[in-house]
């Protein structure tokens, strides 16, 4: 059951590689764009991460059949994983509030 979960989790990240191409830097010189650039294919990257954070999670806690311990492990990572996509959302205002503090 493992090696399956391992080879979905692989082919969906192999099908996900043109969306880093596709960001890939256009032949900027300034500082702030590729600094931008990179931070969008990070919280994309992100974004993924969590998704699939979420989906084993939920596996985890389908598939505990009664034990408690694999069950909480699976709502632990449900948790995190949650929390995690809620932070990337927030990050730009978070970095934002930050500079109207220092300002």
């Amino acid at each position: 059951m493992r090696k399956n979960l391992l080879k979905f989790i692989s082919i969906s990240l192999l099908l996900l590689i043109p969306i880093f191409y596709g960001n890939a830097a256009e032949g900027t010189s300034k500082l702030e764009e590729i600094l931008t650039k990179i931070k969008d294919t990070l919280k994309t990257l992100g974004y993924i991460v969590c998704t699939i954070f979420m989906i084993i999670g939920g596996y985890q806690m389908i598939t505990a059949t009664g034990d408690p311990k694999q069950f909480e492990k699976g709502r632990n990572t449900l948790l995190y994983a949650t929390i995690g996509f809620i932070v990337i959302l927030l990050a730009d205002n978070i970095v934002d509030w930050i500079k109207s503090i220092i300002r």
